[in-house]
């Protein structure tokens, strides 16, 4: 038997003992399968337990070799059909906080595919624009193809004009992963694969090929630990993470890290005369073009004037 009696772990509320020697064996287990670990969390929610107790009993009693805080954090949403609470941004353990940064494992612990998840759109690209440059350090924009102004006032004709936004903000930083690269279609699930994996704040297509996912962090937090937790984004879903990748390989990119680094607000892409646009998980990547090609402003932009920081 793998549950050692000695060990104290709080399942009295499971009257049966059978149920409870087997709870504990997946718990003491090092390598359960998908099957158990889904059982386990859906008959502590049978018992009585919320999402938040399931997610603190595996937190603090599990022994799995490949365990992974984020996706499990996901798949225990999928038992409550819930959004997932983000157990590890307020979690304490040992007396200390804990961030997902600093104690994520990499490996599947469960399979990051099969949780179905919804952003819910705003109601055109102003209002969302408004918050997106909110409190930005810098913002830019793109009078030509590759060419960037930095220094002058924004124009805000965001039809015609895109512009970008420091990562850099007055009280925040943004955590951005950049996905770029191989088939649309596919660099679009694996997107969404990448959802399942945190609290993003945006999800949006880049207006080209790639899709970007943000997350507003904390002013203090360092360059290089975005950078840390964008690398084991990357191994944990198994795409590369290189600054020159191949155009046909889904790349994470990791120049985003940077100081005073850009992303794309919401507004064209001079590449394609596509927009950057929010983008939904039931979405499929037809929706995506369709509404790229023509997306929703309740304020004309095209006259410039428009502010949003």
């Amino acid at each position: 038997m793998i549950w050692d009696k000695n060990e104290r772990i709080p399942l009295n509320f499971v009257t049966s003992e059978n149920r409870r020697i087997n709870l504990l064996n997946i718990l003491r287990s090092r390598n359960p399968d998908t099957k158990q670990r889904l059982w386990m969390a859906g008959f502590l929610k049978f018992c009585g337990c919320s999402q938040k107790e399931v997610l603190e009993i595996i937190q603090r009693y599990n022994k799995w070799e490949d365990y992974n805080l984020i996706i499990t954090e996901s798949k225990v949403a999928s038992i409550f059909k819930e959004k997932p609470i983000s157990y590890s941004k307020h979690n304490t353990h040992n007396g200390n906080t804990t961030f997902r940064s600093e104690i994520v494992k990499l490996g599947p612990s469960f399979e990051a595919n099969q949780v179905s998840l919804s952003l819910q759109l705003p109601e055109d690209l102003d209002k969302i624009n408004h918050e997106f440059f909110q409190g930005a350090c810098e913002i830019s924009y793109e009078y030509e193809l590759d060419k960037f102004n930095r220094t002058g006032e924004p124009t805000w004709n965001l039809k015609k004009q895109p512009h970008y936004r420091s990562i850099e903000g007055e009280n925040h930083k943004l955590f951005v992963i950049d996905l770029d690269g191989g088939k649309i279609d596919e660099c679009f699930e694996i997107a969404k694969q990448i959802y399942r994996l945190g609290t993003w704040d945006h999800f949006k297509f880049s207006g080209c090929k790639g899709f970007h996912l943000i997350e507003k962090v904390s002013k203090e937090t360092t360059h290089e630990e975005l950078l840390g937790r964008a690398k084991q984004i990357a191994k944990i879903i198994k795409v590369t993470f290189l600054h020159d990748a191949e155009e046909d390989q889904v790349n994470i990119d990791p120049r985003m890290y940077e100081p005073k680094r850009l992303i794309r607000g919401y507004c064209v892409n001079l590449k394609t005369n596509l927009f950057s646009i929010p983008v939904d998980m039931e979405d499929s990547i037809f929706d995506v073009i369709n509404r790229a090609q023509n997306p929703c402003w309740t304020i004309d932009s095209e006259g410039g004037g428009k502010k949003y920081e």
